[in-house]
């Protein structure tokens, strides 16, 4: 995962409710699993992996078992993981691209969860980013407009 994809998520993290971080959280774990897929290095190729395997362990640690379909995201989660620890010893495409497909169906149907979610965003003291303010010769860049600096998480 790049410095930019690694930006990009914590801005969305940054602006997202409950129900669109799941969804943060099944793009980066696509993403790694992506990563896995294209990794030529071996060192990259495990730091994909272990990013994978603990995204799929925060999906899991991050359940409430009060909703019976719980159960059955947890034996799909640990199926995840076993799978993923496979690719540790060795790579295998056919096991990421399966990974890919179980995990690309779940993230469509918490899309659509996220989109009836109104509820407002968890951190409500994260700073507003406004984009196209300035343009660079190749880029685009992006402006924080707030100058709070105590910003962040609140309860």
């Amino acid at each position: 995962m790049t410095e930019e994809d690694i930006n990009i998520f914590t801005r969305r993290i940054a602006g997202a409710n409950r129900s669109e971080l799941v969804v943060i959280l099944y793009d980066i774990l696509l993403q790694r699993l992506d990563d896995a897929g294209k990794s030529q290095d071996d060192e990259e190729y495990i730091k994909a992996v272990r990013g994978a395997s603990e995204t799929v362990r925060h999906l899991k640690n991050d359940l409430d078992f009060k909703y019976a379909i719980s159960r059955d995201l947890y034996r799909i989660y640990t199926y995840a993981e076993r799978e993923i620890a496979k690719l540790t010893y060795r790579k295998s495409d056919d096991v990421i691209n399966n990974i890919r497909a179980i995990m690309t169906v779940l993230r469509d149907a918490f899309l659509e969860i996220a989109s009836n979610d109104d509820s407002g965003q968890l951190m409500k003291n994260a700073g507003s980013v406004t984009a196209g303010i300035t343009y660079g010769r190749r880029c685009l860049n992006e402006t924080d407009t707030d100058s709070d600096t105590n910003r962040g998480y609140l309860v």
